[in-house]
């Protein structure tokens, strides 16, 4: 009985190591993603104000070409 006790008792401190292992992983797993969150926010903010450039020189010359005919 002792030793079916003392078998139990170990096996649970093999799962809290396991758990605590995978709960350090999930951990780092959340700070990359929300890293990759924030890089994507910005990236969608240097795009969107790229595209406004563009869309601001397209009509430049759309109105430089308008004048001249």
């Amino acid at each position: 009985m002792l030793a079916a006790v003392n078998a139990l008792g170990a096996n649970q401190r093999e799962h809290a190591t396991r758990l605590t292992g995978v709960d350090t992983r999930l951990t780092a797993v959340e700070t990359r993603l929300t890293s990759v969150d924030t890089e994507l926010t910005d990236f969608r903010q240097e795009t969107r104000a790229r595209f406004r450039s563009v869309d601001e020189q397209l009509a430049e010359i759309k109105d430089l070409i308008i004048d001249r005919l």
